[in-house]
């Protein structure tokens, strides 16, 4: 997805957002957050706020992470730096390791 730079939004982002480097952007009325190409292949959040997209950004990593099928499409469409696919593979371990949904996929 080919954002123009006019929808860009620059603002400096904390925490998972910070390590990802997600695009944030304007479309219409809402603020949008997508690290990828495109929310079909990556990650998307919306809201009315910076701090809305981000929280549904957020929302939507962590299940997009709890699953290991959903963690190898977006390394496969994304192709992120090693640094990053580390970063996913370790929330991923954790993940595993506590109770809060983690949906181990075995289709590999």
């Amino acid at each position: 997805m080919n954002i123009p730079q006019e929808m860009l939004i620059n603002i400096p982002l904390k925490g998972v957002a910070k390590k990802l480097s997600p695009s944030v952007f304007r479309d219409g009325d809402y603020v949008c957050v997508l690290y990828g190409e495109d929310p079909k292949h990556g990650v998307f959040g919306r809201g009315n706020s910076v701090e809305e997209a981000l929280d549904d950004w957020e929302n939507n990593l962590r299940k997009a992470v709890s699953s290991d099928i959903d963690i190898k499409r977006i390394v496969a469409h994304i192709d992120p730096p090693d640094e990053v696919k580390n970063f996913l593979m370790k929330y991923r371990a954790r993940a595993r390791k506590d109770d809060t949904g983690y949906k181990l996929n075995k289709n590999f």
